[in-house]
This record gives structure tokens, C-alpha cells and sequence, in this order.
């Protein structure tokens, strides 16, 4: 199963020692633990995790390329702020690719998949319930992410992936109310499953589509200030 080895582990070719530290940065966003604009301070950052700070530049060059991070000169590096046009085309194209990636998987359905989407789904029901917010975001992303995984299109997985890390930053920067109330319903990804389980290829499309517009609906695409953040705790909070 897809979340055995992390939906979210975005594999580098940073040597071990570097790519330990992206880890753990990037889980940080993804999870919506680092809000967009937050300063990544080289120093607080060696510190933290016992290096030097050519190590920690080579991770944020990393970040960077993987548009999670922004480098401005004389200023440093910072997590990624979407504008509200990227935004806008991030979630026009996820609605495109997820729309695909349903009736690829829909045509191809068997037992294994409703094995692996049904243990996420309630997976991320007990997260929700048991108000594990990073979980839940987690294994919200996985649902769609296993989807992509059973096209077996290395290609449409790692596209899938980083577009999801960005709706991250957006929903972040942009959810109506607290962040974290903009997340994936359990609720409907079961339904997708069952659509899909039951060979109706048009009704897990549409429900996917819905789902989808459900998440920018609740954006408000307007410029906020971001409050001041302790590195320290954000990147050290349990998941």
C-alpha cells in the first residue's frame, strides 16, 4: 500500500544525511504545519537538526525546485506563497488530471484497490474523530494519491503529488476560517469508492469533480497577512 512507504515521502537525489532533513521540512508543509510565507531561517535550521549550513542551503535549493520553498536574495528562504491565479490553476488542473485518473482506474477496478482505499478511507475517518488534524490531511492526500498509484503511471503519481503539496500551501494560505476546517470529507471519498466499486464510471466521475470544487469553494483568494511562527514547535509537532 501506497502509505506503507508515505504518500507524502517525495523522493530526492539528496545524499541521505540532506535528504532527512527535506523530509521532515516537507512533511511539515505538506501537513500545513508550516504556513506559506514562514521564514526558514538557515541558522534556526542548522541548529536544529545538527548540521552545517551548506547542508541545510543544499535542502532548501531542493525545496525550492520542488516549488515548495521561495529563495529571495538578500532575504532568505521562505515557504511558497501561491497567488490566487496559481491557485485558481492548480485546483482547474487537478479537476482535469483526477478526472482522467477516475476512468482509468474505473475501467481497470479490482478487489486490491477497494482493499487499499477502504483501509485509508477509515484510516482517515479515526484521524478526524480522534481530531489528529495532520493525519487526517495526510491520509486525505493518500486517497487521491492511491488512486493515481493504480494507473501505474510513474508520470501521473509524482504530477498528482506535487499538486497536491501546492493545494496544500493554497489551502494554507487561502481557506476560509481556520485551514484546517478546508480538508478532503472521509465522507466523500468513501462515496467515490463505492461509485467505483460498483462499476459506475459517470458517478465517481461526477463525485470527484464535486468533491474537488467543494475544496476551491471554500477558498477565499485574497492576499492575508500570515501571524508571526516558533519554527521550533512547527517543525517538532507530532503528526
Amino acid at each position: 500500500m501506497l502509505s506503507d512507504i508515505g504518500a507524502f515521502k517525495k523522493l530526492t537525489s539528496l545524499p541521505q544525511a540532506e535528504e532527512r532533513i527535506y523530509q521532515h521540512i516537507y512533511q511539515a508543509i505538506v501537513e500545513r504545519r508550516l504556513p506559506p510565507g514562514t521564514k526558514l531561517t538557515e541558522e534556526v535550521l542548522a541548529d536544529m537538526f545538527q548540521a552545517n549550513r551548506r547542508r541545510i542551503r543544499s535542502v532548501l535549493q531542493q525545496l525550492a525546485h520542488d516549488r515548495c520553498v521561495e529563495l529571495i536574495p538578500n532575504r532568505g528562504a521562505f515557504v511558497s506563497q501561491p497567488s490566487p491565479k496559481e491557485a485558481k490553476d492548480i485546483f482547474a488542473c487537478r479537476m482535469i488530471l483526477e478526472q482522467a485518473i477516475i476512468d482509468q482506474v474505473a475501467h481497470n477496478f479490482h478487489i486490491n484497490f477497494k482493499t487499499q482505499l477502504l483501509e485509508n478511507t477509515r484510516a482517515e475517518a479515526k484521524a478526524h474523530l480522534s481530531g489528529n488534524r495532520s493525519a487526517a490531511i495526510r491520509l486525505s492526500g493518500e486517497f487521491h494519491l492511491l488512486l493515481a498509484s493504480f494507473t501505474n503511471n510513474q508520470v501521473i503519481l509524482e504530477t498528482l503529488q506535487g499538486l497536491i503539496t501546492r493545494s496544500s500551501l493554497i489551502i494554507a494560505m487561502y481557506g476560509a476560517g481556520q485551514p484546517s476546517t478546508v480538508l478532503c470529507s472521509c465522507d466523500e471519498h468513501s462515496h467515490i469508492l463505492e461509485s467505483l466499486e460498483q462499476g459506475q464510471t459517470a458517478q465517481a466521475h461526477a463525485l470527484m469533480t464535486e468533491h474537488l470544487q467543494r475544496i476551491e469553494d471554500q477558498l477565499v483568494l485574497e492576499i492575508k497577512s500570515s501571524e508571526p511562527l516558533d519554527l521550533w514547535q512547527a517543525l517538532n509537532a507530532q503528526s
